[in-house]
């Protein structure tokens, strides 16, 4: 006979039950030991320790150091490739084209100086320029002497009504007289003017201090 009990299918065959052997696999005996009998079973856990651990450990040391020694072995052979690379790279594009120090350095300015354009190719949209070598331009990012954010130096001033600036240009440098301007301002409902020079001190001539300059 097929019967059901908490979702478990048993077979009952008259007076012989399942049911029970089923249930005895699924208890948990907690052994009762006296001391003589844990003793006993330590020594034989201890025993079997001692004996199976030196073979595991030398198993996992040799595979270990096995994988260490392929990774030193791939790394040095990748180096190795690296290195012959270079040196037939090095050996094919000096030696074989027959190179020199002298013509590898006076190469490598001719290279430079095509990468780096010049006044004479490029629109003057920036005014102050850097000469380096007096063959080098470089232009900081300021703008034309009529435009705000140029950068110049204070000449002369004259009896705090004006002052002369000179701009460096790329033609040569250009002096500018600065007249003072009236400002206004707005403060909590009232209108103060003064008149003051459209000039801000630049301390240091990098590009980020002249983003701010008016």
């Amino acid at each position: 006979m097929k019967n059901g009990n908490g979702g478990i299918n048993y077979l009952n065959f008259g007076k012989t039950s399942f049911k029970e052997l089923f249930y005895q696999q699924l208890l948990l005996w907690i052994p009762i030991w006296n001391e003589e009998q844990l003793t006993d079973e330590y020594t034989n856990y201890r025993s079997r320790f001692q004996a199976e651990f030196p073979r595991i450990y030398q198993s996992i040391t040799t595979t270990i150091q096995h994988t260490s020694e392929m990774l030193v072995l791939q790394y040095s052979q990748n180096y190795q490739n690296l290195i012959d690379n270079l040196t037939v790279s090095l050996h094919d594009n000096l030696w074989k084209s027959e190179f020199r120090i002298s013509n590898l350095i006076q190469s490598t300015i001719n290279l430079i100086n095509s990468k780096i354009g010049t006044s004479q190719n490029n629109p003057l949209t920036k005014t102050h320029i850097v000469r380096y070598h007096e063959t080098i331009n470089i232009y900081i990012g300021n703008f034309l002497s009529s435009q705000r954010n140029s950068i110049g130096v204070i000449l002369e001033v004259f009896d705090d009504e004006y002052v002369i600036v000179v701009f460096p240009l790329a033609q040569g440098i250009s002096c500018k007289k600065v007249v003072k301007e009236t400002v206004y301002f707005n403060i909590y409902g009232s209108h103060p003017q003064k008149k003051q020079f459209p000039l801000q001190n630049a301390s240091v001539l990098t590009v980020h201090k002249t983003q701010g300059l008016t």
